[in-house]
């Protein structure tokens, strides 16, 4: 105190006894939480996690805290709030910067990767959107529109490959990239068979493929982008679809004299009850040039 009052700090030679108390003073669970904002099962939680240090009254068992304790808490808070999980808080605490900014750019890496996830979701759900009011507004009405280079892979009531099975389970797993994509077979409709050969599988963008970082077996072909004339419609059974199903395409083909030389593919949006019955809405199309 002398050397203090010698260099003029008086008052913060009175403060100093007050500042190493503020350190070391213990409080029980329920003043700590008074303190810092945090609910005491939260404290509890991070005591029995050795996030924090505490300690044990012997005289009445109690566990008490300080506030430095107070400084884990809020920097497990932060680091928690960013998704870390326990056993990289309490590495952390081990960690030099260095190691702290890794984990960090780490981070920033996964949480971009997780917003253009969600912004991919963001844009299937418009496309749901969309098919909704285009049902009112041009249900069975013949269209023309460019789709891009995708791949469209189909297991279900056909013949598959090997190949083509392990590419549908990778497509299922990457929804909402992927989509329900149907084919109804050429030589059926040609033949005008009652029903149709229709076959049901996978399908995903080359755009969407790159992103999710799908490799498929060099037998999965992808379908070039090209103009396509098709139609939207409703049915209860895409397994018992007819040429009359077809009918307004049929007839825009005859009229514009374009061959049917490929499988129609398409799109099955979603299912939804109408009229007390579930039905299907879906899209088929084939290019306008071979």
């Amino acid at each position: 105190m002398v050397a203090f009052k010698n260099l003029g700090i008086v008052g913060l030679a009175q403060k100093l006894p007050d500042c190493v108390s503020f350190v070391r003073k213990s409080m029980t669970v329920k003043e700590f939480s008074e303190k810092i904002g945090i609910p005491s099962t939260k404290i509890r939680f991070y005591d029995r996690s050795k996030l924090i240090e505490g300690s044990r009254e012997q005289k009445n068992n109690y566990r008490t805290f300080c506030e430095l304790d107070a400084l884990s808490i809020f920097n497990a808070q932060m680091l928690r709030s960013f998704d870390f999980s326990l056993q990289e808080v309490h590495q952390a605490k081990e960690e030099k910067i260095e190691q702290i900014n890794s984990r960090v750019r780490r981070r920033i890496e996964d949480l971009e990767n997780s917003i253009r996830m969600q912004e991919i979701k963001l844009i299937r759900l418009k496309e749901m959107r969309s098919y909704f009011s285009e049902i009112e507004n041009s249900m069975t009405r013949v269209i023309y529109w460019n789709l891009p280079e995708s791949y469209n892979v189909f297991t279900i009531n056909c013949n598959s490959t090997e190949n083509e099975r392990q590419a549908v389970k990778m497509l299922a797993e990457v929804m909402p990239f992927s989509y329900i994509c149907i084919k109804i077979c050429r030589e059926s409709i040609l033949k005008q068979e009652n029903p149709l050969k229709v076959s049901l599988g996978l399908g995903i963008l080359k755009k969407n493929k790159e992103i999710t970082g799908l490799n498929f077996s060099a037998s999965i072909k992808a379908d070039e982008q090209k103009e396509r004339v098709g139609i939207r419609f409703e049915c209860h059974n895409p397994f018992a679809l007819t040429v009359s199903d077809l009918e307004p395409l049929l007839a825009e083909l005859a009229s514009k004299k374009i061959e049917i030389k490929d499988d129609l593919l398409g799109r099955i949006f979603i299912s939804y009850k109408k009229n007390g019955k579930v039905v299907h809405g879906l899209s088929v199309s084939l290019p306008v040039q071979p």
